[in-house]
């Protein structure tokens, strides 16, 4: 009969714990949005402003265990043994200044505390990124990671940016790293469509920062292993916000801002040419430039319940450029969707929509003979280029088009549609087995072209030109996971794991040309067409095993083993392995440490781990022998390729030891972490010569190498903590030193498109340095006096010049590769509601090519400052037309120091926004930042941090006609409902 009542009323038998209590830090304040949950299932609520919690357990089977983690803290944990009725429960959270408790996720999607890893891997929190005051998430990495040098390459709304983790890791392909949103592995190519000359993007810019939760930096083989043949530059792992079971919430952020360039370049004021003659000088960097605005709209709302959770977000990016005429549209929309199926099975998916619009102007350019800034330079200053008042006609340029008749004529616009998702399974069979299938999808069209109209002031298209290309892309990628955390004894963990990992990458490139156009139609109209067509096309089988094991809470072994199997190897080389090896050793935890050092170190971690990566050929299809398109005349044709194919080709192989030691002293208000690295790349995959009477020029083998040291610093500070006002410092410094040790490619050779400037070789000291400065000299006396062709010096003796330089031999005149970069970052808080943050970025030891200056100074154009010396006398005539054939003249110094971020907020509570009317209102924050407010170097030109060669992974350093990174200030309003 008993049985029979529990059978009829089973709901009102069922028990429910409420527990509460309060969240605080050691010192008794409020960790206000702490998450606290029950570890292994969706429960979990959030602590509130006073860091009190409530938590409901329906039908607890047993014991409860809790875990609360919040950023910048130690995890707490507790247990509550009851299982019905109401609990208290509080927690005073350790702080964590190094983040080491913090939870990551490695390429087995097993959640690992970083403390527990041999290698590296660093986090940037989504509130950092999106105070930033850039619309691009890759920009806003700047100065945040040691070991990440993070430059962007233009100033162009929505441009490239380089992301180089522990220095170069190649030389013939691309060196940036691998991204993975959400685990969908997104393509990040920088494919330059339509040749527009420094305007080279990457799709990274398609990502809106305000979408972003988290985001993992991991560097190096060592960490990367697991990544296989793709992981040689590193990995960023970009994880997006998702919803929380609670009330509808809602942030609503409206920014707006202005760009503007930091400093123009001086002109020529000289009242007279060269022959004497009256002249009126002009400064068109005023008509060239302008000041920009920009505007960011976004909106998202997030909730749910114990077994559905939602985000919601939509952004609209509307951006000038500081060039008159570009500009740049972003439209986002992203839904993320978790659901609970059941108690062992957990769906979870990633979607996201992008549009974006983009109005160009060509701009220089490596190559390139046309554009803005190029015109500029290539081009008298004593001309009048302004439209002729009645007929509205430029005037022709000099030796090019007229820069402003290309601003107001010329059309260059870019649009890209692309989708991102991502489908996850999860399913906990048994509480110690995970087994974890995910699936990702990225496709996306990118079309670009350009439009040079009839009769422009374009010597080289008098009829006009019209370029048109189209790009369809498609990533896939299908990974399974599964792992087993067995406790064999109390005192052992082990977590061994095995997965697999399926990708395909396609990209189909249409390129269509029309010349000499008909007339205002403004399409791909002409009596001379072209047209062709390109694709890429890749697959990648990998497979791995895993095993991690955990003795007594204070050494943790990581050891791995992946194997790779991609189309792009040789088909003898088809599969490659990857193995990888990693200790974490908590000395703070051992008894004899705490009775040798007792509190004066509250946590010692040593680790060190050694492993092996890859790097796949640029192209898919290098190992054949292709055909090239081959236009001759009016015609339309192929060719031979030069490039003999080679079956035996296959990845570039990078190995690396790193050793390291994370120390926190001061109970936890100083961390220090430390790494040096070590990595050697072989098997580079390079240019070969082979015998004439193969009717090829060359072959792609694996026949250099390349090897980079440096060690990785960064301090926190906690250096005032308390209700009032408090005040944190970040340092980060790296050092790196890349060389070429060995080539077997017939020995140094310069790099197309560089003007035979920048150059590979293994020669002593810079000689051996990646893409080195190679070129003309200043010959010099025993006293380090300029020599004129006579060996006199061109100086008298009162310093005055009065001789023409000789030119000397070309030897190597610069390293672009920075020997070491940095970032100090304050934070401040001033009571409970004011912030303030500080952030410094720099380089040194890192040397500009300034080719702008050089155009700048040349006679046939002279509109530089330094060119007026010559017209009035100050030196010898003809000195400036041997000075510029002396390349050394033109290698600045590019050190800088940038004022990166500088931001106020101010955060309004709920009850004074009910006050003024905003009743739904929860909070406000309102910011004033600022970005690349100031830059102190020594260099000459717009700016040492830009690079014509955008992207490329060895023309860096290289300063013609490059949009400069603009001056930025932001107002922001963000409001919570």
């Amino acid at each position: 009969m008993a049985a029979l009542v529990a059978l009829a009323v089973p709901a009102a038998a069922r028990a429910q714990l409420t527990i509460t209590g309060r969240v605080t830090d050691d010192g008794g304040r409020p960790v206000a949005g702490a998450q606290v949950g029950v570890p292994g299932t969706a429960i979990g609520v959030l602590a509130g402003d006073d860091g009190s919690y409530r938590l409901v357990v329906r039908d607890p089977r047993g014991p409860t265990a809790l875990l609360v983690r919040y950023v910048g803290y130690r995890p707490g944990r507790a247990t509550i043994a009851q299982t019905s009725g109401t609990a208290t429960q509080d927690f005073a959270l350790v702080r964590d200044v190094l983040q080491l408790s913090q939870i990551v996720t490695t390429g087995t999607r097993t959640e690992t505390e970083r403390a527990q890893l041999g290698a590296t891997l660093a986090t940037v929190q989504g509130e950092q990124l999106a105070s930033a005051a850039t619309p691009q998430l890759d920009v806003a990495l700047s100065g945040k990671v040691a070991g990440a040098l993070v430059q962007q390459n233009s100033g162009t709304p929505g441009g490239g940016t380089s992301v180089r983790i522990r220095g170069l890791s190649t030389i013939s392909r691309s060196a940036e790293p691998l991204y993975i949103v959400d685990g969908v592995i997104v393509d990040n190519s920088s494919r330059q469509l339509v040749d527009l000359g420094g305007y080279t993007t990457n799709r990274l810019a398609d990502l809106d920062p305000n979408d972003i939760e988290r985001v993992e930096i991991v560097k190096g083989a060592a960490a990367a292993a697991l990544y296989g043949s793709r992981a040689n530059d590193g990995v960023v792992q970009i994880f997006t916000k998702r919803g929380r079971s609670g009330a509808l919430r809602t942030t609503f952020r409206q920014t707006y801002g202005t760009d503007e360039v930091e400093h123009f370049v001086d002109v020529n004021r000289a009242p007279v040419n060269l022959a004497g003659q009256p002249v009126t000088r002009y400064d068109y960097q005023n008509d060239i430039f302008r000041t920009a605005r920009s505007y960011n709209t976004s909106l998202n709302l997030s909730g749910g319940d114990d077994r559905t959770q939602f985000y919601l977000a939509g952004s609209l990016q509307d951006q000038q450029g500081v060039i008159r005429a570009t500009d740049y549209r972003r439209q986002n929309v992203r839904l993320n969707l978790d659901r609970q199926l059941n108690p062992w099975l957990k769906l979870n998916t990633s979607t996201s929509y992008i549009t974006s619009n983009s109005d160009l102007t060509p701009n220089g350019g490596i190559v390139a003979q046309y554009g803005v800034l190029t015109n500029f330079l290539f081009m008298s200053n004593d001309r009048n280029l302004y439209p002729d008042a009645v007929t509205g006609q430029y005037p022709l340029g000099q030796s090019a088009a007229n820069p402003l008749d290309v601003i107001a004529n010329w059309k260059a616009p870019q649009a890209v549609n692309r989708y991102v998702g991502g489908l996850q399974l999860q399913a906990t069979p048994r509480s110690d087995v995970t087994v974890d299938y995910r699936f990702g999808y990225d496709a996306y069209t990118e079309n670009a072209s350009i439009f040079i109209p009839r009769g422009t002031t374009a010597i080289a298209f008098p009829t006009g030109v019209a370029t048109d290309a189209n790009n369809r892309a498609r990533l896939l990628n299908s990974d399974l996971d599964v792992s087993w955390r067995a406790r064999p004894a109390t005192w052992l963990q082990v977590t061994p794991s095995v997965g697999m990992n399926w990708q395909q990458q396609r990209f189909d490139v249409l390129v269509s040309r029309a010349e000499d156009l008909v007339p205002s139609t403004g399409t791909l109209q002409g009596s001379r067409q072209f047209a062709t067509q390109a694709r890429d096309d890749r697959r990648t089988l990998g497979f791995y095993g895993q095993a991690q094991v955990g003795v007594s809470e204070l050494l943790f072994v990581t050891a791995a083993l992946r194997s790779d199997a991609s189309s792009a190897f040789g088909a003898d080389e088809r599969t490659q392995y990857f193995p990888k090896l990693g200790a974490s050793f908590d000395v703070s935890g051992t008894q004899w440490w705490k009775d040798l050092a007792g509190s004066a170190v509250s946590r010692l971690r040593l680790r060190a781990a050694f492993g092996y990566s890859g790097g796949q050929p640029a192209e898919s299809f290098a190992r054949f022998s292709n055909y090239v398109f081959e236009p001759a005349g009016t015609v339309s044709g192929i060719a031979n390729s030069t490039t003999l194919g080679n079956e035996g080709l296959k990845p570039e192989r990078q190995q690396e030891l790193e050793l390291g030691a994370d120390v926190e002293l001061l109970r936890g208000r100083l961390g220090v972490e430390a790494t040096w690295f070590d990595k050697t790349t072989s098997d580079l995959i390079l240019p070969r010569a082979v015998r004439p009477s193969t009717g090829f020029q060359d072959q792609l083998a694996n026949v250099g190498e390349l090897r980079n040291r440096g060690l990785e610093l960064l301090v926190r500070t906690v250096n005032l903590d308390g209700p009032r006002l408090g005040w944190n410092t970040s340092l980060t410094l790296t050092t790196s030193d890349p060389e070429v040790t060995r080539l077997s490619t017939g020995g140094a050779f310069f790099i197309p498109g560089s003007f035979n400037i920048i150059r590979v070789a293994t020669e002593p000291g810079d000689g051996s340095a990646p893409g080195h400065f190679f070129g003309t000299t200043y010959v010099r006396n025993a006293e380090g006096q300029i020599l004129d062709a006579a060996g006199r010096p061109i100086e008298d003796a009162s310093g005055r010049i009065v001789g023409i330089p000789a030119i000397g031999p070309r030897q190597v005149i610069g390293n672009p590769n920075p020997k070491a970069f940095f970032s100090l970052a304050n934070d401040f808080t001033v009571g409970k509601r004011l912030t303030f943050r500080a952030q410094l970025d720099g380089v040194r030891g890192v040397d500009v090519f300034n080719f702008d200056r050089r155009l700048l100074e040349t006679p046939a154009f002279g509109s530089g400052a330094e060119y007026a010396r010559e017209l009035t006398g100050e030196v010898p005539r003809g000195y400036f037309a041997a000075r510029r054939g002396i390349f050394e003249e033109y290698v600045e110094k590019g050190d800088f120091v940038k004022l990166r971020e500088l931001s106020v907020s101010y955060t309004l509570g709920a009850g004074l926004l009910r006050r003024v009317g905003a009743r739904s209102a929860q909070g406000a924050t309102l910011t004033l930042a600022g970005r690349n407010l100031k830059t102190w170097t020594d260099y000459t030109g717009w700016d040492p941090e830009t690079n014509a060669g955008a992207q490329s992974t060895l023309v860096r350093g290289f300063a013609f006609a490059t949009t400069p990174i603009p001056r930025n200030v932001t107002a922001a309003v963000t409001v919570n409902f």
